[in-house]
């Protein structure tokens, strides 16, 4: 396993929407609220080609990403290094995807920002879990105004909306 910090742009946009796919068209269908499909294709236009991002590679195959970028905190009014995106494939061993992880978090954690935050879906049980066993800790819940609560018919809608950021 080899890491390696990627300058490529086409490269990055390669493995970073690659690896989404799978979320944003199976995992996640349906879970999502509208904006979050329309968002994601303008972050990636527009947002993506200022991403700093990492990637590991077994052989010639990326089996891992993380990416992120400086953002500045209003409620906190602090500078954190952003977590936009962090991927393992879930196809590796359970011991490939362990020295991943080590290798994306280790990186992640060299950042020149003293700060890291991750925002992630309250449905997303699995990735709550990682970072909390990465030792950051929630903050805040947040709605997405367009969502809102006035669009969700259901608690289940409610759940599209609702987004913890997490602090290390």
């Amino acid at each position: 396993l080899r890491l390696k910090t990627i300058k490529s742009k086409k490269m990055l946009r390669s493995i970073y929407v690659g690896s989404q796919d799978h979320y944003y068209d199976v995992e996640w269908k349906g879970l999502l609220g509208k904006h979050m499909l329309e968002e994601r294709e303008s972050f990636n236009n527009e947002v993506l080609p200022r991403v700093t991002a990492a990637a590991v590679f077994r052989g010639e195959k990326p089996v891992g990403v993380v990416g992120g970028i400086k953002h500045r905190v209003k409620f906190s009014n602090k500078t954190v290094w952003f977590i936009t995106w962090i991927w393992i494939d879930p196809a590796q061993r359970q011991a490939v995807r362990h020295a991943v992880r080590v290798k994306l978090v280790g990186w992640l954690r060299h950042r020149p920002i003293k700060h890291l935050c991750a925002h992630v879906n309250t449905f997303n049980i699995p990735s709550q879990k990682f970072w909390l066993k990465q030792g950051f800790r929630p903050v805040r819940v947040m709605f997405y105004e367009r969502d809102g609560l006035g669009a969700a018919r259901s608690l289940r809608d409610r759940g599209r909306c609702l987004i913890r950021e997490y602090y290390n």
